[in-house]
């Protein structure tokens, strides 16, 4: 179904932004009016008319309602998309000063984090999110100044100095769901009665250490010559604590799971940290998607060599105990042209 409705969308002259399994964001290409524009995406709509399987007639594809005005909910509204990388959205329309009115925001890469402040903390100078938008306060605030730093012709230079709770520690909630997870408190549980351990199923939360911090290893470190700037004989701390939602007591309370040492809140990664590469995030599975790429991307054609079975492969992702979780669980891909 989604290969037709593209098949259709490029047979009218169209472009597409970004699609799901079931639907698809139809783009009007430069130079092309609104009026032909909106009439040449009801063409495409029209045509899965005659495939609608259902006793309630039409088409079974629907133009949502983020495509209409807030306050009449039946006029149809320029619709705008700032497109990072797969599932890393916004949609959004342009009020009478030219600001963002977000429609529609996706947390993908979000919601790993826990929220550093909550929906009655919002930020200065930035209005009030409407209602079903999809994402919380802090994601909203995000996408907010994203869209205006896009706006304004600077989308590579995002400041993050809006709310004061971004310089706290990120961190991240998780449950103890295996033998391996539950391991990291193992330092925090010994000596402990059973009733003040972290038990299986119990909950914890995790911190990730800045870029430039190693500690000094208790025994020799097998180093990768393939990847520099780590020294030999020191690795990167891996910090986790106790479940507690206020970032400032958990992050005081971390430790190193493989050692037990302490991590000082200074050695930790800031939500301000963790969110500022979001915006330049690659998308690996088109050309011109790199992290300084703009514009259109291209298919990119994928040759398999190997095939491996991996199940579903977000199951393991995070649980290397990085609050951003680019390392542990990732599965890699060999492109070729």
């Amino acid at each position: 179904m989604l290969g037709l409705a593209e098949c259709l969308v490029l047979k009218e002259g169209l472009d597409w932004a970004f699609c799901d399994t079931d639907s698809l964001a139809i783009a009007k290409p430069k130079g092309m009016g609104r009026a032909e524009f909106r009439k040449r995406a009801q063409n495409v709509v029209h045509q899965f008319t005659a495939l609608n399987p259902y006793k309630k007639s039409g088409s079974i594809l629907q133009i949502e309602d983020v495509n209409y005005a807030v306050d009449t909910g039946d006029q149809l509204k320029p619709l705008y998309v700032f497109a990072i990388s797969t599932k890393r959205y916004a949609l959004f329309n342009l009020d009478g000063l030219g600001k963002p009115i977000i429609r529609k925001a996706s947390a993908h890469g979000l919601g790993h984090l826990m929220a550093p402040y909550g929906e009655d903390a919002p930020a200065p100078g930035i209005p009030n999110p409407l209602p079903g938008i999809g994402v919380s306060r802090w994601q909203y605030n995000y996408w907010y100044k994203l869209l205006e730093a896009g706006l304004s012709n600077s989308p590579r230079q995002l400041s993050l100095d809006y709310h004061p709770k971004l310089q706290a520690p990120a961190m991240s909630r998780y449950g103890a769901t295996s033998p391996q997870i539950l391991a990291w408190m193992k330092s925090h549980n010994e000596g402990r009665d059973y009733k003040d351990q972290i038990k299986p199923f119990g909950f914890m939360v995790s911190f990730t250490a800045k870029d430039s911090v190693y500690l000094e290893a208790p025994e020799p470190v097998l180093v990768d010559p393939g990847k520099r700037g780590r020294p030999k004989g020191k690795y990167p701390p891996k910090p986790s604590a106790p479940f507690e939602r206020d970032s400032a007591k958990a992050a005081a309370s971390a430790f190193d799971r493989k050692t037990g040492e302490p991590v000082d809140q200074s050695m930790q990664k800031t939500y301000a940290d963790a969110l500022a590469n979001y915006h330049l995030h690659p998308e690996d599975k088109f050309e011109g998607g790199d992290y300084w790429d703009s514009g259109e991307t291209r298919r990119r054609h994928v040759k398999a060599k190997t095939i491996g079975l991996i199940g579903k492969e977000a199951n393991n992702v995070g649980e290397g105990g990085e609050v951003d979780p680019a390392g542990d669980g990732v599965v890699e891909f060999m492109c070729y042209d």
